[in-house]
């Protein structure tokens, strides 16, 4: 209603089926890098079993940085990313690398309503970190043509198939709001606002 004046970040993280569990509100003059040490050191706080368990974190936007990359890698804290910038034509340039292929279904609103993307990749040690992994990959959707993607892992061991279906199944869910549009997720209820002075008596 053009009357906000301070937005906050609520930082959520999920298991990779999607269930969140742990959520923090943070101020929003820091930036994702910033925050997420602490936001992993607190969430390890109240973290059952291993606590000094090695984590891996899918992050889909804000958090590409070499340098920063490395550093959580020193903290146990392993980082599954898109590459940022990533200029495509690797996928036609590299095959003397050994190519492999797996299927993810895409299920919509009903079970009948589904479609099945394609997934070929490769892996490569990244040219700008070596000890970190890059796995280029082609992402096929039926009648469409195919797109090339390049992701990056810092644990170069992490097994390539799980760590690409990890980002891609994050990409792909992230797709469903258009159908939460549809349902009146953008539906204006009310344009009533009320100022801190309204609610002074209430706030300590």
């Amino acid at each position: 209603s053009h009357s906000v004046g301070k937005g906050y970040y609520l930082d959520l993280i999920h298991t990779i089926r999607g269930e969140p569990v742990f959520s923090i509100i943070d101020d929003n003059y820091y930036d994702l890098r910033q925050r997420f040490l602490a936001d992993i050191r607190k969430f390890k706080e109240i973290l059952g079993g291993d606590k000094n368990r090695i984590l891996t974190m899918v992050v889909d936007r804000a958090i590409y940085d070499v340098e920063f990359m490395k550093l959580a890698r020193t903290k146990d804290i392993h980082i599954i990313t898109w590459e940022k910038n990533y200029k495509r034509g690797l996928w036609n340039s590299n095959f003397n690398c050994s190519v492999k292929t797996f299927f993810i279904m895409k299920y919509r609103n009903k079970k009948e309503d589904t479609y099945t993307y394609t997934v070929q990749y490769f892996r490569q040690q990244w040219e700008k970190e070596k000890t970190f992994a890059q796995f280029i990959i082609l992402l096929s959707k039926p009648k469409q043509q195919p797109i090339e993607l390049s992701v990056i892992c810092t644990d170069f061991g992490k097994n390539p198939e799980e760590a690409i279906r990890f980002i891609l199944t994050r990409w792909l869910q992230e797709n469903d709001i258009g159908y939460l549009i549809l349902l009146g997720i953008n539906q204006i209820t009310s344009y009533s606002h009320y100022s801190y002075e309204d609610t002074a008596k209430t706030l300590a």
